[in-house]
């Protein structure tokens, strides 16, 4: 859904608040020194008043329409045995029109000259240069409806109820959750605003494979041996056991690779990064080093060829957002408890 914030970003915004895009900060004691200073700004009533040049704006589309999504399930269950049930069934939520805020305002790079693009002259290569960033909450061009979510799954489960002291609960997911841009994070960026197809990729929550189970023991064999009764009899044994496949991450530069104001770009991948004898290290080297870093690389305006092959110049990075995934998890908890009768009722 959308909450009260996107309806009250305006106010946030000129003319009502001065926000200014920075191309390249300075010093915390000159941070203007790289950019001119739009600082102080006078506002007087009855005149027509100048967004200085850098100024951002952010506006609510005319033709805005809310989010929805289609929730869809289809199960099947199965009396193994008496006390015995199994079921296979699949779940999905198609996320359609959510909410999401991209530049149209965003910076041309000039590929007849890739050096003359720089974070410092980001406002003038802008459509709109007196202006900075522009977005616009609406289902217009570039607008929110860009912006999908799709997740599929397939559950299975199963149970045994409590029969001859033994019973026990599974429940496994395979699942794929796809968005077009990172929606679930807090602050949205992406790394070239002229290519919103470049963002699509798994969400931050998707998590392939996930396995719970849990049993209850209750041993109860002993009944006519009255020793073994007293000593094995009472006790309740009760393992969870949860085991989940790896979150995705992205992996980035930390720099501004193709001069569009936003840092965090994301990097270029050269080879299979998994493709290596880091797949059969020990656990140790693994959690060092989990993937091959030399299979990337950083593409550079001012020297592409720190970074070569990787499409053209000023492109954004090639490795997908959230493309790789670390290690799993596996988690054991086990719970003993013993029962002690001290008479009939007691």
């Amino acid at each position: 859904g959308v909450s009260g914030n996107e309806w009250n970003a305006t106010s946030n915004f000129y003319p009502f608040t001065l926000r200014y895009t920075f191309g390249v900060p300075g010093t915390l004691s000159s941070p203007y020194s790289n950019t001119p200073s739009p600082f102080p700004f006078n506002y007087v009533k009855g005149q027509v008043a100048t967004a200085p040049a850098g100024t951002s704006l952010s506006g609510i589309g005319l033709n805005f329409r809310w989010p929805f999504t289609y929730q869809l399930s289809a199960s099947v269950q199965q009396q193994i045995t008496p006390s015995t049930v199994v079921g296979i069934g699949y779940v999905g939520s198609l996320g359609r029109a959510l909410p999401f805020e991209p530049d149209l305002n965003y910076p041309v790079f000039n590929t007849a000259n890739p050096a003359s693009n720089t974070t410092k002259n980001v406002n003038n290569r802008r459509p709109i240069p007196n202006l900075g960033t522009l977005v616009e909450l609406g289902d217009g061009p570039g607008g929110i409806a860009r912006a999908n979510s799709n997740y599929h799954a397939m559950q299975v489960t199963f149970s045994r109820r409590m029969t001859t002291g033994l019973s026990f609960h599974g429940h496994y997911l395979w699942a794929k959750t796809l968005s077009s841009v990172g929606l679930d994070s807090s602050n949205v960026t992406v790394e070239d605003g002229s290519n919103l197809a470049l963002e699509k990729g798994p969400s931050n929550h998707d998590i392939r494979n996930s396995f719970v189970a849990s049993l209850v023991w209750i041993p109860v064999y002993f009944k006519q041996n009255r020793f073994l009764d007293t000593i094995l009899d009472g006790w309740t044994i009760s393992p969870i056991v949860k085991i989940y496949s790896g979150s995705p991450f992205t992996i980035t530069t930390g720099t501004d690779n193709n001069a569009d104001g936003v840092s965090g770009d994301r990097a270029n991948q050269l080879a299979n990064p998994y493709n290596s004898t880091i797949n059969h290290d020990s656990r140790a080297k693994a959690a060092v080093r989990w993937f091959d870093t030399a299979s990337f690389c950083s593409y550079s305006v001012a020297n592409p060829a720190a970074c070569p092959g990787t499409g053209a110049a000023g492109s954004a990075g090639t490795s997908e957002r959230n493309g790789y995934y670390g290690p799993g998890s596996k988690q054991v908890d086990l719970a003993l408890l013993r029962e002690f009768h001290i008479r009939e009722n007691l």
